[in-house]
């Protein structure tokens, strides 16, 4: 049963993540952020959030930036999952932490690949 409930949370957490990255980085051109998956602990009190960055290059300065906004973006996600969810998280003890994937950039190597295959 608490497996359910925290796969429910990772999937509303990783929506909402998803959400503010995009609203955050439309100012950034060139730059996508994708929250590629969500785990959260069995007492709820921390959120890992994997997040895809393309180009690449960019992904360091990104995390540094997440690092450095970490109570705001919490903040906002605590604002948005406070009506949409029917339990009790408490957003305010609560630790995310962000680790850069390589989803997006193996995506782009792949479809790279499929243009030179193209050509040929």
């Amino acid at each position: 049963m608490q497996e359910t409930r925290q796969n429910r949370i990772a999937r509303l957490l990783q929506k909402e993540l998803s959400l503010i990255f995009q609203s955050q980085t439309r100012a950034m051109h060139g730059v996508m952020v994708s929250v590629t998956r969500c785990r959260v602990s069995p007492d709820l009190s921390i959120c890992t959030a994997y997040l895809s960055i393309f180009p690449s290059e960019k992904s360091d300065e990104l995390l540094k930036n997440v690092a450095a906004n970490e109570k705001s973006i919490r903040y906002e996600l605590g604002t948005r999952v406070r009506n949409q969810a029917h339990f009790e998280i408490g957003l305010g003890d609560a630790q995310l932490f962000a680790q850069a994937g390589q989803a997006v950039a193996h995506a782009a190597g792949v479809l790279t690949g499929f243009q030179v295959f193209q050509e040929r």
